[in-house]
């Protein structure tokens, strides 16, 4: 949770497609770490 939180924090990108996109894959690159 604190991995993903510093994510949210740093990658702060304007809302839109291209903000949804890197929403999407922050949430995947943490769960791909977190997960064996």
């Amino acid at each position: 949770m604190r991995i993903r939180n510093a994510l949210l924090r740093t990658m702060t990108i304007p809302a839109g497609i291209s903000g949804l996109r890197a929403y999407g894959t922050i949430e995947v690159v943490t769960y791909g770490n977190t997960c064996p």
